[in-house]
């Protein structure tokens, strides 16, 4: 894992930037991803009750907003570059266990063929 602080989203280097990171700090790149979120914080931990390892931290709905939180501390390893690719398989996987199509997620994928769909049709006159 590298010590260089890196955008959460983009995986920019931050080290340009002073220290602390003001709230409104954003990424210098063209992602202008907010900096003081807590994707970026070293207590960041999906695994735990509102995904902070800080007890003391009030709840943050967005973890990818600026937020006001006293406890933050940026962590170097915030930016995993497999993370998008993850994010699509996983939208994939869900639109496919729903019969959507993959690319906007709200249509459904059935044909005008299927029993199922000729049966609701008639059912609601569409």
């Amino acid at each position: 894992m590298s010590n260089i602080l890196m955008c959460w989203k983009c995986g920019a280097s931050l080290a340009d930037l002073p220290l602390p990171l003001a709230r409104t700090a954003e990424c210098p790149t063209s992602c202008c991803a907010d900096l003081h979120v807590c994707r970026l914080c070293r207590f960041h931990d999906p695994k735990v009750a509102n995904a902070c390892s800080e007890l003391m931290a009030d709840p943050v709905l967005d973890k990818e907003r600026a937020n006001f939180c006293d406890y933050f501390q940026p962590r170097p390893g915030a930016y995993t570059p497999d993370a998008a690719e993850q994010v699509a398989r996983a939208r994939a996987a869900l639109a496919a266990l729903f019969g959507l199509m993959p690319d906007n997620g709200q249509t459904p994928a059935t044909t005008a063929g299927d029993p199922a769909r000729i049966s609701l049709e008639r059912l609601f006159n569409a």
